[in-house]
């Protein structure tokens, strides 16, 4: 029986921290149904499949229901789905009664077996010396506050009190599977501490040895990247709570936002409740891993390799070698179940949709997040359709679980403009203070590093292609919308460069390549820029955030205003060039077909739209002016209607129906099926030979 042990109250290990009554409640009901005879029957091996914990959540409802509606409803999902998942637990929604239904079912088979449910069950957890804790009057007061109207905020409240139960109910299996004679439980070592206060100095020392005494950057950069840090020490003083990070590309947001986060949780160490981790969420997997080994660089030294953990779907821990029987591999995806890790690399995925799951495993890390610092970069990524939703998420983290959250961009959307829209769903709404107060002045000198011109009618595709052939632009960056366009864009600037060091520095970047592949196409890259020879990158969207190159010139496809700042940021970040580099945006010539990805289109009509109220000096600025940027997202968010919280999404709420808000949330909608290829570095595909024929044809 593993009940007492579940509860907050046992030996702690690596498990959760002592919880409030509702926690010891949760522990102590999750395995009532172990006392029925046809679960004992299990354990004799005469019963397979016996339904263990709807009596627990039964009783929730029936022991608490009167006078504790609110919380009855929590501790019940959460016992009934620590093995099965969270369930809609009234009638009316999309999966009616399941945990009823559960119920109906398990009291036939006790009734059938001699015993009465779950009385008889009581009667045996008293005899056994177990008593429900008393909960204090309070209890239900705040847990009616956070599930006024069905919210986000209410529903989130469950989910980490699920999160919990998950969590213990592992690791005391594991502990129990781990013992021996003289150990009867062996639980893991818990993960190092945070540690912030020296992790200061470290990341201090790291930055004066590698960062900035080999920065090739200009003064003028460096001065910006210098506000950008001194903002960022000044403001992680400050009270925990909601913040933005709004700064150009290349200011060295990641390191700076890093540099706050150690700082501001050493101001909050001590104090019961102390700020005792980071989470870093990045949108793509093109930069994850290459963060997720900087970080290692700087802390591994001083506090070992598990310091740093980088969760996501291609880390070696996710991704296990074949009968590979090293225990080193085991420990290493132990801290990854449980982000039981002082410092967390991780997607957007990860770590947002685990906010709206209800699957064990998936949800199973979030009561990780309670205490910690939450670094958001490049949110301009974020599906407008899950905006609302999932601001009113961060926000209850901050509101009630002690987080200080950072949502970090160039382009910052206009997310306070949904504050209204947010606080019917979490009580605080979305009210983020600033960190870099002298945002505006880092804008201004980005803007001495690009010109931008807005062309308004389509280009021709062998126009396109004969301007970036041309001498003058051997070195340029290409960024389309489709992947399509990107291939037709290649074969034509394969047909017109005739030079051998022009033709191997024409380079292609999409997801249709694997990640190392990508790697190796990006490594080369830099190579080129570095030592002047000739690069032509055609890339997707891929290229556009947190991808460090930088290009003397570049060329977009008409896109929304967030993407046009996002390439223009992929040249001259170091403003090593001194006159504006040109960045131009260009209508592709195409008809008959889609021009643009899923969730493109309505964008890009604001965009056209905010143009037309600016003359040609202004729009050539136009993507270094936070005031621009905020009124193209307002009018976006105002003339789409794509912040709204949609019907369906309405519904699920209303009903508490954990099933269908996570089929809900979803920031990739494409359903794709993973191929594995054998990747050498070398062209062994037909496209392969066709391009080192075309190469050897232009010879």
């Amino acid at each position: 029986m593993s009940m007492s042990a579940t509860s907050p109250t046992a030996p702690q290990g690596s498990r959760p921290r002592p919880g409030r009554p509702r926690r010891r409640a949760a522990g102590l009901l999750h395995d009532l149904g172990k006392y029925s005879a046809a679960f004992q029957n299990r354990i004799r091996g005469t019963a397979d499949g016996v339904d263990h914990w709807t009596f627990g959540a039964q009783w929730a409802w029936a022991g608490l229901g009167g006078t504790w509606p609110n919380l009855a409803e929590a501790v019940g999902c959460a016992v009934a789905g620590h093995h099965v998942g969270l369930k809609c637990p009234e009638p009316g929604a999309s999966n009616p009664a399941p945990i009823r239904a559960a119920a109906d079912g398990a009291q036939k088979e006790a009734k059938a077996l001699g015993e009465t449910a779950p009385e008889d069950l009581l009667r045996r957890f008293a005899a056994d010396g177990f008593a429900f804790p008393s909960l204090p009057k309070s209890a239900e007061s705040r847990w009616r506050e956070g599930r006024a109207g069905r919210s986000v905020a209410g529903l989130l409240d469950t989910r980490m009190l699920f999160s919990a139960l998950v969590d213990a109910d592992f690791l005391e299996t594991e502990a129990h599977f781990d013992g021996d004679a003289t150990a009867p439980r062996r639980y893991r070592l818990a993960g190092p501490p945070l540690n912030a206060p020296a992790a200061v100095e470290e990341l201090k020392a790291f930055l004066n040895k590698t960062v900035r005494s080999r920065s090739d950057a200009t003064a003028e950069v460096r001065d910006l990247r210098r506000r950008l840090s001194e903002d960022c020490r000044a403001a992680a003083a400050g009270a925990r709570g909601l913040y933005t990070l709004t700064a150009p590309t290349g200011a060295g947001k990641t390191l700076a936002m890093l540099d706050f986060a150690l700082r501001h949780a050493a101001a909050h160490a001590d104090g019961p409740n102390p700020l005792r981790r980071i989470v870093c969420t990045i949108p793509f997997l093109s930069i994850i891993e290459q963060t997720a080994d900087e970080y290692r660089r700087v802390f591994a030294p001083a506090f070992g390799d598990e310091y740093v953990l980088g969760d996501h779907s291609l880390a070696p821990h996710r991704v296990p070698k074949e009968g590979t029987t090293d225990p080193a591999e085991g420990r290493a995806r132990l801290p990854a179940e449980n982000w039981d890790a002082p410092l967390i690399v991780t997607t957007a995925v990860r770590t947002l949709e685990s906010l709206f799951a209800n699957r064990p495993a998936a949800c199973r890390k979030l009561h990780r997040l309670a205490g910690s610092v939450l670094l958001l970069d490049e949110v301009q990524t974020l599906p407008p359709e899950l905006a609302v939703v999932t601001l009113a998420a961060v926000s209850r983290l901050v509101e009630r679980y002690g987080c200080t959250a950072v949502v970090a961009t160039a382009p910052q959307p206009a997310f306070d403009h949904l504050h209204d829209r947010v606080a019917r769903l979490c009580r605080d709404g979305w009210t983020p203070t600033e960190i870099h107060a002298r945002r505006d002045e880092s804008f201004a000198v980005a803007a001495n590093r690009t010109r931008v011109t807005w062309r308004t009618e389509p280009t021709p595709w062998d126009a396109l292609a004969d301007e970036l052939a041309a001498p003058d632009r051997r070195q340029v960056l290409c960024v389309m919308n489709l992947k399509r366009h990107a291939a037709g864009l290649v074969e034509r600037l394969e047909d017109r460069l005739t030079d051998p060091a022009d033709c191997r520095g024409l380079l292609r970047l999409s997801t249709n390549l694997c990640p190392a592949h990508r790697r190796r196409v990006l490594a080369k890259v830099r190579v080129r820029l570095r030592t002047g020879r000739p690069c032509r990158l055609i890339a997707t969207q891929c290229i556009e955030a947190g991808v460090d190159v930088d290009f003397p010139a570049a060329y977009r496809a008409t896109a929304p205003l967030e993407a046009v700042a996002q390439a223009a940021g992929r040249r001259n970040r170091g403003g090593r060039i001194p006159t504006p580099c040109p960045v131009v945006v260009f209508e592709p010539e195409e008809v008959g077909k889609a021009q643009f990805p899923p969730g493109y289109g309505q964008a890009v009509s604001v965009t056209r739209s905010e143009l037309k109220r600016y003359d040609a000096d202004a729009a050539v600025r136009l993507i270094h002016d936070p005031d621009a940027i905020r009124a193209y997202y307002e009018a976006f968010y105002g003339l789409t209607g794509k912040a709204e919280v949609a019907a369906e999404w309405e519904q699920a709420l209303n009903a508490s129906d954990f099933e269908a808000i996570c089929r809900l949330y979803r920031l990739i909608r494409d359903d794709t099926v993973r191929v594995l290829v054998p990747y050498t570095g070398r062209p062994t595909t037909a496209c392969g030979r066709r391009r080192r024929t075309a190469c050897r044809t232009n010879r």
